[in-house]
């Protein structure tokens, strides 16, 4: 969850500079059409260049939201200190634009660093103001003046934000906790039976079609035994990942105990070997895999459908019990039709 939630603040992000550079760009462009507001056209062009390459850097895959967020105040404070050093430059007057300017640097420097860090930002940046309202031909000590209280009341907003900030990540690592298994980061078996709740009701027009699959690593007690239990959670992990890998976007994987998975296979086809094809295909891709002292790992697995029973515990009970009869069988297969009662089948250990 805190990973989405980061994704959708970068989004923000990457949306608001999209924003100022579209802003940016009609400005030069209508600075440039005005012979008397040429001096103001490079420091526009220059705000462009900025402004893209701040776009750019939100949209790099793999920079962590944190130092985009730093970035961002770093550009903006280097932005706000050309145009400032422009006026100083040339004495022009100081305009409602460069106090504006200040203020987002304010906004986003107590929004995105630290209080210490973002104070000291902007106290430099207001006495780099104040300094050139003085050498402005045009002074506008009023508007300089006024900045200030406003600096202060972003300070305390920000603060504020921050409390909010830090109790709702706090809400979305307890979050995290209760719904995701904390080895392998998919659905905990808690949550799954949540998810396979909403779906069985969703599917309750056309049962046939809403699967689940329950998978278990052959032979895991004697994986743990050779290669000890960091081993075995290495494989866990590399199971994990790989059915995540290769089921199809709509299905669920969930972590259901121990060496044992849990696959919602949603939108299958009508017939049975539907559901059979795709469960083939997770155990292909764990043939496949590569461990570091493991020669080879399986698994075996069951599947039912949400028609062949009544009730979810059911449906979970038969394909727990066809999980065991491939395990009777000889392991590394699946089993998608079979005994409907446990005394029916021959019982493998579940290992």
């Amino acid at each position: 969850m805190m990973r989405r939630s980061d994704d959708r603040e970068r989004w923000m992000i990457v949306g608001l500079a999209l924003l100022v550079e579209v802003i940016q760009i009609l400005l030069a462009v209508l600075l440039s059409l005005d012979p008397q507001q040429h001096a103001r056209v490079r420091p526009a062009e220059f705000g462009v260049g900025i402004g893209l390459a701040f776009v750019l850097l939100a949209l790099w895959p793999g920079l962590q939201l944190q130092v985009v967020r730093q970035a961002g105040v770093g550009i903006l404070l280097l932005w706000f200190g050309m145009n400032t050093l422009h006026v100083i430059i040339t004495h022009r007057a100081i305009t409602s634009g460069l106090l504006l300017h200040l203020v987002l640097v304010a906004l986003f420097a107590f929004t995105w660093t630290p209080a210490r860090w973002a104070t000291g930002l902007i106290t430099a940046a207001y006495a780099l103001l104040i300094g050139a309202n003085t050498v402005s031909q045009t002074q506008d000590p009023v508007g300089v003046i006024l900045i200030g209280p406003v600096l202060l009341l972003i300070w305390y907003l920000a603060q504020h934000g921050w409390t909010i900030r830090t109790e709702r990540r706090r809400l979305e690592e307890l979050t995290d906790i209760a719904y995701l298994d904390p080895l392998t980061g998919l659905l905990n078996r808690r949550s799954g039976w949540m998810r396979l709740a909403e779906l069985a009701d969703a599917w309750q027009s056309d049962p046939q079609r809403l699967a689940v699959v329950m998978l278990d690593l052959d032979h895991f007690k004697a994986i743990n035994d050779a290669g000890g239990h960091d081993h075995g959670d290495a494989i866990l992990k590399a199971i994990a990942a790989t059915l995540m890998a290769t089921v199809r976007h709509q299905d669920v994987v969930i972590r259901w105990g121990g060496e044992e998975f849990l696959v919602i296979l949603v939108s299958t086809g009508h017939e049975p070997g539907d559901a059979q094809h795709i469960t083939e295909r997770l155990l292909e891709a764990v043939r496949t895999l590569q461990l570091p002292g493991t020669v080879k790992v399986t698994m075996s697995a069951g599947i039912a459908t949400l028609k062949e029973s009544r009730s979810l515990k059911g449906v979970i009970a038969l394909a727990d019990l066809r999980l065991y009869e491939a395990k009777a069988s000889g392991r590394d297969r699946t089993v998608s039709v079979g005994p409907q009662r446990p005394e029916h089948v021959v019982l493998a250990p579940p290992s």
